[in-house]
């Protein structure tokens, strides 16, 4: 999964150098780094991490700041 968003942000990297070098004529270094493409994956959690210095708790399907969020029993239907 990880390797996708590195490829996925490269190519937005690809692009902007693209229209850079149309622009300016200059053209420019790319680099995607692995950890900061995981960092992005998860901004809750370093956020949280951060601010309190707590470790974030594991959460499953559940988000900690947005609702409704994981799974929910239907009205009509048994759990």
């Amino acid at each position: 999964m990880a390797i996708w968003w590195q490829a996925f942000y490269a190519s937005w990297a690809i692009l902007a150098a693209v229209v850079q070098r149309g622009a300016s004529g200059k053209s420019c270094h790319i680099d995607v780094a692995m950890f900061d493409t995981l960092l992005s994956m998860m901004p809750t959690a370093t956020a949280s991490y951060l601010a309190s210095g707590l470790p974030p708790a594991r959460v499953g399907n559940r988000h900690p700041l947005s609702a409704p969020f994981g799974a929910l029993q239907q009205a009509t239907t048994a759990w």
